[in-house]
């Protein structure tokens, strides 16, 4: 169960990765969620190895507020 969701935020991370990208390709400024991002791998790795409920939450709502964020940016634009 556990690996299962940590392979979802894994396949999650690299989704919103493209949407930054294709956000920067169109002219956006996403200085500031490149460096939200880098906190990303981390917190993955940490629930990956620790396998505990809190740590995959953790990385699930750091997530959430990037892909917040990234969403404003679209709207913005």
């Amino acid at each position: 169960m556990e690996q299962d969701e940590i392979e979802a935020i894994k396949r999650r991370a690299k989704e919103l990765r493209d949407k930054i990208s294709s956000a920067r390709k169109k002219g956006t400024d996403t200085r500031i969620i490149d460096i939200k991002m880098l906190g990303i791998a981390p917190k993955i790795q940490l629930a990956d190895a620790t396998k505990q409920k809190k740590d995959i939450d953790k990385a699930n709502q750091a997530m959430d507020a990037i892909e917040k964020e990234v969403n404003e940016l679209k709207t913005q634009n």
